[in-house]
């Protein structure tokens, strides 16, 4: 039907005082304190001075903060802060109001910025960092647009379990993921600076649709460093599992399957990390689910050597147990967090490349 076009107006505003944006925080921080400074770009649109121009802002429905900004020259910008600070210790989403006043300001629809949302996100220095989403949604979160991201237990046809317990990320938990979907999962930050071989490894499952010449529907990682520009992370041929595609994505249908894939990460100080998920217009499969997500340091390679005695290792609560032969790995062990540990454990390598082994009548997982 076209486009309509009615009720024209031309007019001058008098005293516009313009709410430009919010500098600091940003919508996204990490390790946030409990004396945030909140600045906001404040712009005078008018000719004259403006004087006594007030600002106001609210955190998470509390009391109502003001103060009275400097003289804003005619058509300048200044970016101002507030004297009183944001507590954002709380881990997860605050909602921050901010708004100005003049006196005769005609023009109010530029005085405000409501709804603001300010993620304080949790920031990981110690490692192994393991992930399994049983307690809560381990502060990963979705956003993009038509996001079907769901946290919780998947019910969908294929995808009906997790790779463990009973939670996991996935595109829609009970069915098929949206049209044109650009979405994202994101997830904490992290200070891997102290690591020396950074490694990032995740069950995934897959049901993504394919076309013959191209990828149709397509997923793939990207990470930022410092909260700069989203970088794809790894190649098609790199790391175990990582992309199906040369186009550096996974677009693969009925791959549904749990299974573990790893890349190497940047050893950045402050890094974060989004799964991504784009789709067109047309069919729609059960898409990506998310589980058991792994980083830790790859500090020595894994043992293939042949068969070893008993290994021994002393277990602490709440901490990793390095079981090693020939100064590499066997394997490593955690107690459950909150849990005393039992003292001791023997890890020892039988060598084989078969599910079954006969005189044990036991099925065993090949050394990988």
């Amino acid at each position: 039907n076209g486009l309509t076009l009615d009720n024209i107006r031309l007019y001058t505003v008098v005293n516009d005082v313009q709410l430009l944006g919010i500098a600091a925080p940003s919508a996204v921080g990490c390790a946030l304190g409990s004396s945030e400074s909140l600045s906001i770009v404040v712009r005078n649109g008018y000719h004259q001075p403006l004087d006594n121009v007030t600002a106001f802002f609210r955190l998470d429905s509390g009391a109502v903060q003001t103060a009275v900004l400097p003289t804003i020259q005619p058509k300048d910008t200044l970016v101002f802060t507030f004297p009183q600070t944001l507590d954002l210790s709380a881990l997860g989403a605050h909602m921050l109001d901010v708004w100005l006043a003049a006196n005769g300001d005609t023009y109010t629809a530029n005085d405000s910025i409501l709804g603001f949302v300010v993620r304080s996100q949790p920031l990981f220095t110690s490692f192994p960092y393991l992930e399994q989403f049983e307690q809560n949604d381990g502060y990963w979160y979705t956003g993009g647009r038509n996001s079907s991201w769901e946290y919780g237990t998947p019910a969908s046809v294929k995808i009906s379990r997790a790779a463990s317990g009973t939670k996991v990320w996935k595109t829609n938990l009970k069915g098929y993921y949206n049209s044109s979907e650009v979405s994202y999962l994101y997830s904490p930050c992290f200070n891997l600076s102290g690591l020396r071989d950074p490694m990032l490894s995740f069950s995934l499952a897959l049901d993504i649709e394919h076309c013959d010449d191209q990828p149709c529907d397509a997923a793939f990682i990207e990470y930022s460093v410092d909260g700069g520009a989203w970088q794809k992370l790894g190649k098609h041929g790199e790391g175990t599992n990582w992309y199906n595609t040369d186009r550096d994505v996974w677009s693969v249908e009925g791959f549904t399957r749990w299974h573990v894939t790893s890349i190497p990460l940047p050893a950045a100080d402050n890094l974060r990390l989004r799964l991504v998920l784009n789709t067109d217009i047309g069919v729609n499969l059960e898409g990506v689910a998310v589980d058991d997500i792994h980083i830790f340091d790859r500090a020595r390679s894994i043992y293939e050597g042949v068969n070893t005695g008993i290994v021994n290792g002393a277990l602490t609560p709440n901490q990793w147990t390095d079981f090693t032969a020939d100064d590499r790995w066997l394997a490593q062990m955690r107690p459950p967090d909150g849990q005393a540990a039992p003292g001791s454990a023997a890890v020892s390598l039988y060598r084989h490349d078969r599910f079954f082994h006969e005189q044990a009548n036991q099925y065993f997982f090949p050394v990988n």
